[in-house]
């Protein structure tokens, strides 16, 4: 499945016998977050599949790690709304071992 505007590419598969989801994602380079919520709602099963994600994300989910200015920024509406999902999906990614 990709999208009209070249934003995502979404592919559904198997690596190894495991059921997996690639997602490709171009984001806008402006604070979306209803971009986030629209590709979320369109992912097929995630109950039954892992995911991989990657892409040129154009947010930064935490501004000290993934910014080369010292200050530290309040999250974009981008950045907020991946992160709901990522704690939906099973405690989300700072310090939980998930891999994403």
């Amino acid at each position: 499945m990709d999208d009209p505007n070249g934003r995502y590419i979404i592919v559904c598969g198997s690596l190894e016998n495991t059921p997996v989801i690639f997602v490709n994602i171009s984001a806008p380079n402006w604070d979306d977050p209803n971009f986030v919520n629209s590709l979320v709602n369109l992912l097929p099963d995630l109950y039954s599949h892992r995911m991989i994600l990657g892409g040129d994300l154009n947010w930064a989910l935490d501004s000290k790690l993934d910014r080369s200015m010292s200050k530290s920024l309040s999250p974009s509406g981008m950045s907020r709304a991946l992160s709901s999902f990522m704690g939906w999906m099973g405690g989300g990614w700072e310090g939980s071992g998930q891999p994403w």
